[in-house]
Order: C-alpha cells, then sequence, then structure tokens
C-alpha cells in the first residue's frame, strides 16, 4: 500500500510540473531545511507562503497519518508538503480565490467521490469555475482504482469569504473504494 501511495503522489507530481515547476523544484530542496525551524506544525513564514499548508499543517490529514503509518515523522511531512501537496499555499491563496457568493450553477453530479464510491462528472459555475471526472474504476495488485481528473477552483460547496483553490490534477491510479452493493 505504501507503494501505491509513493507512485500516485508521484504522478501528481509530475504531471503538474508543468505548471509551477520552478516553486516545486525550489520546495524539493528548501522544505528539508525549513522543517526543523517549524513551529505549532507549520513551516517558517519565509517559506510557509508558499510551500506550506494553512489548512493541514506539515504532518497533513487525518487520512494521511492513517496511511504513512510507519513512516519516520520527518520523512512523513516532508512527503506532504513537498511531493503530495506541492506549493499548497501557493495555490490557494496566491493562485486561489477568495469566494464573493456569486450563485453556483452546477452540471452534472456534485456527489462523484472516489472515497464514497461515486462516479461520474461535475462542471459548476459560479465566480470561478471547477471540473471533477471520477471514472473507469479498475483493479490492479489487489486494490481499487479510478481515473481522477479535477480542474479549476475548488467552488463546490464554498461559502463566500472561504479561499477557493486552483487545482489541476489529472491522476489515472487514484486510490477507490467501491460502493458496497446491499
Amino acid at each position: 500500500m505504501k507503494l501505491i501511495i509513493l507512485i500516485t503522489g508521484l504522478i501528481s507530481f509530475i504531471i503538474k510540473l508543468f505548471l509551477d515547476l520552478p516553486l516545486m523544484i525550489v520546495g524539493l530542496f528548501l522544505i528539508p531545511f525549513a522543517l526543523p525551524f517549524s513551529k505549532n506544525n507549520h513551516l517558517p513564514k519565509w517559506a510557509e507562503w508558499c510551500w506550506g499548508n494553512r489548512d493541514h499543517g506539515n504532518d497533513g490529514e487525518n487520512f494521511w497519518g492513517t496511511r504513512t503509518v510507519g513512516w519516520p515523522y520527518w520523512f512523513r511531512c516532508y512527503w506532504w508538503l513537498a511531493i503530495r501537496n506541492p506549493t499548497f499555499n501557493w495555490s490557494k491563496y496566491v493562485l486561489g480565490i477568495p469566494l464573493s457568493g456569486w450563485p453556483q450553477t452546477v452540471f452534472g453530479n456534485t456527489e462523484v467521490d472516489e472515497d464514497d464510491g461515486i462516479t461520474g462528472w461535475h462542471f459548476t459555475l459560479g465566480d470561478f469555475w471547477e471540473f471533477r471526472f471520477i471514472g473507469y474504476p479498475y483493479r490492479l495488485l489487489g486494490r481499487d482504482f479510478c481515473v481522477k481528473l479535477r480542474f479549476g477552483w475548488k467552488i463546490t460547496g464554498k461559502q463566500p469569504g472561504e479561499h477557493a483553490q486552483f487545482c489541476f490534477v489529472p491522476n489515472p491510479v487514484c486510490a477507490f473504494t467501491p460502493r458496497i452493493r446491499t
């Protein structure tokens, strides 16, 4: 499982390289130097503005801790900040937009979700736009995967004043949790 996490993170990382390559490369080398100076689970200010994760800290969301049990703490933080979510603060708070509350028009199914086993697509228009596709589930090496495409700004379900993160996620090996039929 840990190998799959490493591979899927690398695939997303490689594709996103074309969007903000210079900052990502700097982050690969800067984050190891910034991590020892972290306070309250965040990088120092000189690194946090771009390479930190204001929403979830250096060690990531709850699911990340579960998926990386046994990893050395420093490596888990490095992988979260430099590979899994490179330039998070840059994409959310610099490239992202504060939502003004324009009405959202949704085409498709907003409930599509790889963790809930719901395939489909949706396109949302509001302050900006978001496209999300989850489909083509398949099984490989005893694990379930799907194709995930997510482009634009994460505006679906956000409230006025929240920041919508810019995203570019073409992931052909996204972990997928099939729905159990009863």
